[in-house]
């Protein structure tokens, strides 16, 4: 067989160096956002752009630990006769192929997010009004006036890319892009993984690019839904820890760095990172030990405890300050184990089991995972409850998965079957830990698994045709599986350019309703709303269930306005504080906060009602 063969000299920055570039840069944007912070430093756009510099310098340096000396850049064997090299080729290009389109499909993303406003809900409620009160701060902190809404205090590690970008680009236009960022992250990580399971060439490329195959990633992407930077976070951790696990003996050090940075961008993500953090430095303990052997179990642990307090330095913030403040790191989930709850708070999977689908509650708890997979409610879009992991992970990727051991098993595949079983363990481990499986989109971070064993059997099989007939079948199921992951992204990518489409644009700007003509149909049209909607400073009552929606509208743009959250039983004085300090526009809403009170009438100058549904009633009202 010829082999092929691209020489050159002197040293090369490898996939693992690329990975962690994009790491590093990602943990030290948090690092330097949160440090100026705590040090009451205001983020101006002059110091945002002088942290972006230094955090690539930086990242280029830590890249550089990982370059690898080489005489050739890549190696492969390619089957003898022009026919089958032709085909091998083609297999290549193909690849490419859809490389090129997990680019295209991650451009537009970002295109969407820059010309559409948001519309997820939690986004709305609480994402958006946490980085506009940081916005107004001009750096991360403690959020105490927002007393209706505690969840603007919850860790939001990925929302802190959203903050920083609007000072470095000065727009608030990309607020719903802060998913986006960690795209390179998830990507990168499954190209690793799927290196390290045995795929080679183009074909580990592979695997970080059909994670555009799982609709709810590429759907929650342009919203400010944090599961998909969540993912690409715990899918990085996945990654980094095989990497430090069965190292080489080279950079180890700097291996552990790596680990460390994305188990701290894990768990500042939300608050299912932190028993996340502590099962993945658990498992590298055991990890090495079980790889290298107990003799050196004092190395290794010195080892996991640094790793750990880079892990603190990068995502403990959020749980420290909140433990300072309200005596509860999680705040405000309550804090359980087992079933005893050792903190009150809110019941995180209590929130989440009520967005359970009555037809999806009759299947018994264990199931409900499977079924949901089959995406019996197909076509997914971002808010989907169930599905969402895409046709790939059901007709590829787990499919691969049993192929993989099978291959490892039969000594079919020369890579050392110990890291496939740890990724397998690891994962296993988390997927118990992890609440409402159901639901697609906290378990994003399965493909860390599925996609490059996927990646792997693709590439065996395409080694091997020529030899063993029967790999022709694998082979066309596998294209057939790319084929329909190309399409349901494409599908996923279509709805989201149709929702909140406004018939009437003219232009670009206008393409999409505001958030407020989404949702609040013709508000525009009560008197007076112009003036209120531009005023620099507005009150507003407590929130309803759906007057909630209206926080983030009025956090919109970022900087524009400052917004006051009234208390429940407001008095005289509180009426003349909001005068004497410039503010004259209050927003009441009745189903949330009762009828307006008698003090803040006397005060009014102008009251005007919208209540178009009996779900929704705000009187605006000028003192």
């Amino acid at each position: 067989m010829p082999v092929v063969h691209a020489v050159t000299a002197g040293h090369r920055f490898s996939v693992l160096a690329v990975f962690a570039g994009v790491s590093c840069f990602l943990a030290l944007i948090q690092i330097f956002c949160i440090g100026f912070g705590l040090a009451g430093i205001i983020l101006s756009h002059s110091v945002a752009l002088i942290v972006l510099i230094a955090s690539l310098v930086v990242s280029w340096l830590f890249a550089s630990r990982f370059t690898e000396p080489f005489t050739k850049v890549d190696s492969y064997d390619l089957p003898g006769g022009w026919i089958k090299q032709s085909i091998a080729l083609a297999f290549r290009a193909l690849c490419m192929a859809v490389i090129f389109w997990a680019g295209w499909i991650w451009l537009e993303l970002w295109i969407l997010a820059s010309l559409r406003p948001p519309y997820d809900w939690d986004g709305l409620y609480y994402h958006i009004p946490a980085i506009h009160e940081w916005v107004l701060a001009g750096r991360i902190s403690w959020i105490g006036g927002v007393h209706d809404v505690p969840y603007v205090n919850y860790p939001m590690g990925v929302e802190t890319c959203s903050f920083f970008m609007h000072h470095v680009f000065r727009t608030s236009r990309l607020v719903d892009a802060c998913n986006l960022f960690y795209w390179p992250l998830g990507f990168m990580a499954l190209v690793v993984i799927a290196g390290r399971l045995g795929a080679r060439g183009i074909w580990r490329w592979l695997a970080g690019a059909l994670i555009i195959g799982s609709p709810a990633f590429v759907s929650q992407s342009v919203s400010s839904y944090i599961d998909p930077g969540f993912a690409s976070a715990v899918m990085a951790s996945v990654a980094a820890s095989c990497v430090f696990v069965f190292h080489d003996g080279r950079s180890v050090w700097w291996k552990m760095i790596l680990l460390g940075l994305n188990i701290g961008l894990m768990a500042g993500s939300k608050s299912t990172g932190a028993p996340f953090a502590a099962i993945f430095l658990a498992a590298s303990l055991v990890g090495l030990l079980w790889a290298h052997g107990f003799k050196m179990w004092r190395k290794w642990l010195s080892y996991i405890a640094v790793c750990t307090l880079i892990v603190f330095l990068v995502g403990s913030y959020w749980y420290t300050r909140n433990t300072i403040k309200t005596g509860n790191p999680l705040y405000p989930i309550q804090l359980k184990f087992g079933q005893v709850v050792l903190i009150d708070g809110y019941d995180y999977v209590g929130l989440n089991e009520a967005n359970l689908p009555s037809w999806l509650e009759k299947y018994p708890s264990w199931s409900r995972m499977f079924v949901s997979w089959l995406q019996l409610d197909a076509p997914i879009s971002g808010y989907a409850p169930v599905g969402g992991m895409g046709y790939i992970w059901l007709a590829g990727e787990v499919p691969a998965f049993i192929y993989a051991w099978v291959l490892f098993f039969r000594r079919r595949f020369g890579h050392p079957i110990r890291e496939l079983a740890f990724l397998s363990i690891l994962l296993f481990v988390l997927l118990l830990v992890q609440p409402s499986q159901w639901w697609a989109r906290f378990t994003l971070w399965l493909h860390a698994l599925g996609l490059p064993c996927f990646a792997v059997v693709l590439h065996h099989s395409v080694a091997r045709w020529h030899l063993i007939k029967r790999h022709l079948m694998t082979i066309i199921l596998g294209l057939g599986v790319i084929s329909v992951a190309i399409w349901e992204s494409h599908k996923a990518l279509e709805i989201e350019w149709r929702t909140g489409r406004n018939p009437e644009a003219q232009r670009d700007e206008e393409m999409f309703l505001t958030s407020q003509e989404y949702y609040f149909w013709e508000m525009e049209n009560v008197p007076r709303f112009d003036e209120f909607f531009s005023a620099r400073r507005v009150a507003r009552s407590h929130a309803s269930y759906y007057g909630a929606l209206f926080i983030g509208v009025l956090a919109m743009p970022l900087d524009q306005r400052e917004v006051i959250v009234l208390p429940m039983e407001l008095e005289s004085e509180d009426v003349a504080s909001l005068q004497s300090g410039g503010t004259e526009w209050v927003i009441w809403d009745v189903i949330g906060a009762g009828d307006v009170p008698e003090v803040l009438t006397r005060a009014a100058r102008e009251v005007h009602v919208y209540h178009p549904s009996p779900d929704t009633h705000f009187r605006i009202i000028r003192i």
